[in-house]
């Protein structure tokens, strides 16, 4: 049976199915140049969820740096945070096999106390994760801050503290800077004055690691700056410390706000992460949501990031400081050499809103935007390109969620609106995944009717420029009573029904209405989902599908240029925890496919055994003549360099494809590297940081033909040169 997906465009992957017990075959026609590849391909998206920014990017260390008193937490949510803190502390003895199977650090939801915490006294009115320094004489209680909440550090003559254990990046740095918001309160005289310190103390112990005197406090609110350096060696991996702020002395001492940096942090920015974003090679990097910025207005997060409101986060729970902005974000990606692409609030937000937004950052001086970006300490405009006009609106999960017509209404406001300021931005509108499937009474939790894009088309026609998909198949949902086997070749079906129906049908609906070059971008991307024994972003499983999610868009990049992998930071990607930072499989993975960034696709026939699938994922339940191989080639302009990626869907089965490279005679040494996991839903851990790192793997030239073994459920990359 011959099959043909790819009718995005050009058809690049011919499937020819045959016997299971046939030997498969893999021709590359390398002659025959398509289309170039672009770098948009390989994007990525930051969301303010879990630690992705609080913890992650942001190298501030303290959580809860504001004393904020409601920590917007359900109980679950702390006490993962409690338990993940034992858990990081217990690795101390450096002993994977401590940590439970398949675990990962941190939340997938609520904001702001990073990926664990150590102490819980609001019973006390202490704010999370804040305890009372061991020693007090005096009292900690909750205050009204300079902006916000605060603490009051009442001695009595004698002491009064507050502690944070904390994770420190010692196995790079000792040296460690801050300031904290502070003011002296009865107006005591001069000789009567408290004074503060700060420090590091060992947890559970008395023993003070490093110190410093801040000295006598202001009556009015001031701003006092300190640094502290740690002895070598004197902090164990994965020990948490104690900062502490304490005063001794006759007055009341009030606490507004305190942040505590590692002294290498670049610009507010963790340098770790930094370099890993870079190596990555992230070329376009999507922002702040995601669910959250359907609750998110972005005025909150710029100016003085000491004058910037902290709000609950309505979307994931925990709190929003609002530290990491509009231009942080915008530094953070021009740092890292990524492109912004910015997604705008359709559900609490406004036309008004997201035109002021765009003027913001793309607006000249002499407009009201511009100048306040101007006065903020960014002169020039930042030029940014991609805008996307809301995200997920058709879920009920989403603020503001609506129907087709109403999605359909908001799009044409926002877009008149944000053309206005900018004729120039490229706008990607909300599609929608359920509009693939049959109406039903499951979908009750989402807008299901098969007419969310014709709508949208409807009512703005040739004005839609590109329209947003998101590729998040769920591994559990209606394969509540599938076998993990049954779920894993459903899930991997996924990628193949989308190539080869539902895009090509909703490209074929854009031309219906007048868009001449339609265009998709897959603003996120990976498998989500509870059951850890199944494939998801955060293990191994998402390289399998990554390989095949790539390979799609490799082969229909003219009319799919842009995709936003989940994600940099909340799953599937970078993590940090305990200090330290390390990587999920999928970030290997999606780093192989760099090379093939300016290339040019050119066709594959995969000619082998597949399979067919009922009740897979619930937006692609029943899949036929599914490929067990998936292939994808490029080849360099000058027809130098052709680089093939394979993926092995089978879970049981290596592969020995014979691979015809029709007239690319390589030099006798052919680049090969391999991604493998024994166990296909393995996960990365603080210990195993290169756990799934490529590796070489053999691979015989015989003239202008390969051979090669291909393990079960494994990606591999052949780089050949003549």
């Amino acid at each position: 049976m011959r099959i043909e997906p790819g009718r995005c465009g050009k058809n690049l992957l011919e499937f020819i199915r045959t016997a299971d017990d046939c030997n498969p075959s893999i021709d590359i026609f390398p002659n025959q140049k398509s289309h170039r590849i672009p770098a948009t391909i390989l994007g990525n998206f930051l969301e303010h969820l879990g630690f992705a920014i609080y913890g992650g990017v942001w190298a501030q260390l303290l959580i809860n740096h504001v004393f904020h008193q409601e920590h917007n937490l359900n109980a679950n949510d702390l006490e993962r945070l409690l338990k993940d803190g034992e858990l990081l502390t217990g690795l101390s003895n450096r002993d994977p096999e401590s940590l439970p199977p398949y675990w990962l650090p941190g939340l997938v939801g609520a904001t702001g106390f990073g990926a664990a915490i150590l102490d819980d006294e609001t019973k006390d009115g202490i704010p999370l994760p804040w305890a009372v320094l061991e020693g007090s004489l005096g009292g900690v209680y909750p205050a009204a801050g300079r902006l916000g909440h605060g603490v009051r550090l009442s001695p009595g003559g004698q002491s009064a503290g507050i502690r944070q254990s904390v994770f420190l990046p010692t196995h790079r740095v000792t040296a460690y800077e801050g300031f904290a918001w502070v003011r002296r309160e009865d107006g005591v005289s001069e000789s009567g004055m408290t004074e503060l310190s700060v420090g590091f103390k060992r947890r559970g112990a008395v023993e003070v690691l490093a110190e410093t005197k801040l000295g006598s406090v202001s009556p009015e609110w001031s701003k006092v700056e300190f640094r502290l350096e740690l002895p070598t060696d004197s902090v164990a991996d994965f020990e948490p410390v104690d900062f502490f702020i304490a005063a001794q002395g006759a007055s009341d001492i009030l606490l507004d706000r305190v942040e505590l940096y590692p002294e290498d942090h670049i610009e507010g920015f963790d340098p770790e992460i930094v370099q890993l974003t870079k190596d990555w090679g992230v070329p376009l990097l999507r922002g702040p949501g995601g669910n959250f910025v359907s609750g998110y207005h972005w005025r909150d997060g710029v100016g003085p990031r000491d004058l910037r409101p902290t709000r609950p986060n309505p979307a994931w729970g925990g709190l929003e400081y609002n530290d990491f902005g509009t231009d942080e974000f915008v530094r953070f990606c021009r740092l890292v050499g990524a492109e912004p692409h910015i997604c705008v609030n359709i559900g609490t937000g406004t036309p008004e809103e997201a035109a002021a937004w765009v003027e913001y950052c793309n607006g000249s001086v002499d407009t009201p935007m511009g100048r306040l970006r101007a006065e903020n300490g960014h002169p020039e405009p930042y030029d940014i390109r991609y805008w996307e006009v809301g995200n997920e609106i058709y879920g009920c999960w989403q603020i503001g969620n609506c129907g087709s017509q109403e999605n359909a209404r908001r799009y044409k406001l926002f877009a008149e609106a944000m053309r206005k300021v900018d004729p120039s931005i490229v706008l990607i509108a909300t599609g929608n995944p359920f509009d693939f499937v049959e109406p039903d009474p499951h979908w009750s939790f989402a807008t299901a009717d098969q007419n969310w894009h014709r709508a949208l088309l409807q009512e703005s026609g040739s004005n839609v420029e590109y329209i947003s998909l998101h590729a998040l198949p769920e591994n559990t949902r209606r394969m509540e009573d599938k076998t993990d086997e049954h779920a894993w070749y459903g899930l991997m079906a996924h990628p193949t029904k989308w190539e080869r129906d539902d895009l090509p049908g909703l490209l074929g609906l854009m031309r219906e209405y007048g868009v001449e070059e339609p265009k998709l971008a897959i603003t996120e991307w990976g498998i989500l989902g509870p059951n850890e024994r199944r494939p998801r972003v955060e293990n191994f499983g998402e390289v399998i599908y990554a390989g095949l999610f790539l390979n799609l868009m490799m082969r229909n990049a003219p009319s799919i240029p842009i995709a936003n992998a989940t994600a940099l930071l909340h799953g599937g990607c970078i993590r940090k925890a305990g200090g330290k930072t390390f990587v999920d499989a999928q970030y290997y993975a999606i780093q192989l496919y760099n090379d093939t960034i300016s290339h040019l696709a050119v066709p594959c026939r995969y000619q082998g055994p597949g399979y067919d699938i009922e009740g897979g994922t619930e937006t692609t339940p029943d899949v036929d003549d599914v490929p067990y191989l998936d292939a994808a080639a490029c080849i360099s302009e000058d027809g130098s360099e052709l680089v093939i990626y394979l993926v092995n869907r089978h879970l049981d089965s290596e592969m020995r494809p014979v691979i015809n490279l029709n007239g690319f005679v390589p030099n006798e040494k052919a680049e090969g590297v391999c991604m493998v996991s024994s166990d296909p839903v393995a996960v990365s851990s603080p210990l195993e940081p290169e756990r799934f790192k490529p590796q070489e793997c053999d691979v015989t030239v015989r003239g202008d033909s390969l051979e090669l073994v291909l393990p079960p459920c494994s990606l591999t990359r052949i780089r050949l040169t003549r």
